[in-house]
């Protein structure tokens, strides 16, 4: 038997939990994009979950305000690219030595495989530049999608395909490949470039270094012209002068070479330093956030889910925008609705003037001495009449929502008189009379610290007044119980 009760206990005890915790969860949306839409026709019910959901709406553009939840949600204006400056567009190329026909034509300069392979890596370092070039196009699509108005998410989210696919070349639909395929795409592009540097500073050198042989070798026949000219009549005379002519010419060639190369040079490291410093920086990870950061989420507010478990829900939401919009919308829009609720147990607390009544020895007895003989007194209660005790104090009514203008509440309270010389337990039945504003009737029982005779004495007992202090002996107990009837006003709210 007591086994099948205890079977039984945890079997309510489950079932009890379960409706306990037991919630639904209804959402409610509302689309930015479609104005007039207004929550008040909405039934609210009692221990479900709301959650609302304003679609269509940028929050990059539109700062969302909210009483239903307990913070402000912004998107924050991405910032792409701050501090890299981009490279214009480079020709880097190896500068002609002459024309065919000129003095370096048969020059083993021209004819040089370094060129060949120096020429090869510029044109890989030139083809990078450009295609890193275009992130800034895509920078710039990313900045317009992210501030459009006016427009479905679902419009802004394919119109961001397409263009990271014209950017790619290819023709993804999945976004996460999409991201995928950014960042390696430009880590690619950065590190093909930066290989091909590296190639460059091997080589160059070399390069140059055949240059300075032939500069030198002409060198020579220069030095020599100028110290020993050739008499006019010599028959070397035409010969030497050629060579001499030829000599000076191809020195002049080769040195504007070697500027020309180094110039290239020297753009060529500052073009793969920018890009270098893009990817060190972390700037493609950036890029790649930015294209994640157009979604659903950030043109959707949503706030948190609200448990309907007090007398009314007020959904007031502000929205926002602090800037120029590029759309012909509104700036502002207020959403200001209050929805009630059914159901469940709610405390208030009201404070005002209570009325306590009782005994003599609740209301607390005024003692003296009224004399017998010369020598001897008794003790007796001074006759007041019938007394009221004023005091002023706060009560707490727990009650259940009705949802109508009159309530019923058990009502526990402390009041304290003008003199502020006790405090007084109040337990009582009230009736609250209005919604929001609230009249509360209560009455019930009071209790109470009092002053009474000392026990150690007793009324109508003659005692000799130099035995006895010279006041009647009192002392304070507590608790004595009475009557109170109080008018109080319902102030505040407790939320739980």
């Amino acid at each position: 038997m007591k086994n099948k009760i205890a079977l039984l206990f945890m079997f309510v005890c489950v079932l009890f939990t379960h409706q306990v915790l037991a919630q639904n969860e209804e959402t409610i949306k509302i689309d930015f994009l479609k104005p007039g839409q207004e929550l008040k026709d909405r039934n609210l019910e009692y221990k479900t979950k709301y959650i609302l959901k304003i679609e269509n709406i940028n929050r990059n553009l539109y700062k969302v305000e909210s009483t239903i939840t307990s913070e402000n949600v912004n998107a924050t204006v991405p910032d792409i690219f701050k501090g890299i400056k981009l490279p214009g567009y480079l020709n880097l190329a190896v500068p002609k030595i002459s024309s065919t026909t000129g003095p370096l034509a048969a020059s083993p300069i021209s004819r040089s495989n370094y060129k060949t392979t120096i020429e090869g890596h510029l044109k890989t370092i030139n083809e990078s530049n450009a295609n890193f070039k275009k992130t800034a196009v895509l920078n710039n699509d990313f900045i317009n999608l992210f501030n459009t108005c006016n427009t479905e998410y679902k419009i802004i989210e394919q119109n961001l395909i397409d263009k990271v696919n014209t950017y790619l070349g290819s023709k993804v639909t999945d976004r996460a490949t999409q991201s995928d395929k950014i960042k390696s795409t430009l880590e690619n592009v950065i590190n093909s470039s930066e290989t091909a540097r590296d190639q460059l500073d091997l080589v160059v050198p070399k390069y140059t270094y055949e240059i300075d042989k032939e500069i030198k070798s002409n060198t020579k026949v220069i030095l020599k012209w100028e110290k020993e000219p050739v008499n006019k009549k010599d028959a070397k005379y035409d010969r030497s002068l050629i060579a001499y002519e030829k000599a000076k010419d191809e020195n002049e060639s080769y040195t504007k070479l070697k500027d020309s190369i180094n110039a290239v040079i020297v753009k060529t490291n500052e073009s793969v330093a920018t890009m270098i410093k893009f990817r060190d920086e972390n700037k493609i990870n950036e890029l790649v956030n930015n294209y994640n950061i157009i979604n659903e989420s950030n043109f959707t507010f949503t706030s948190e889910p609200i448990l309907m478990k007090t007398d009314e829900t007020k959904f007031d939401i502000k929205i926002t925008s602090d800037k120029l919009l590029p759309c012909n919308s509104t700036d502002k829009v207020h959403i200001l609705e209050t929805l009630k609720t059914k159901g469940g147990w709610k405390i208030d607390f009201s404070t005002g003037i209570f009325f306590n009544g009782g005994n003599d020895d609740f209301m607390g007895r005024e003692l003296q001495y009224q004399p017998i003989t010369d020598s001897t007194v008794t003790i007796k209660n001074k006759d007041g009449g019938d007394r009221i005790l004023l005091s002023l104090g706060a009560l707490m009514h727990i009650y259940r929502r009705t949802g109508k203008s009159v309530n019923y509440a058990l009502s526990p309270g402390l009041s304290t008189t003008t003199a502020f010389d006790g405090v007084n337990f109040h337990l009582g039945a009230s009736v609250l009379l209005g919604y929001k504003n609230r009249l509360v009737i209560t009455g019930g029982l009071v209790l109470r610290e009092a002053k009474i005779l000392d026990k150690n004495y007793n009324y109508n007992t003659e005692y000799l007044k130099k035995e006895i202090p010279e006041s009647p002996p009192t002392i304070k107990v507590f608790p004595k119980a009475g009557w109170f009837f109080s008018l109080t006003y319902n102030f505040s709210e407790f939320k739980s």
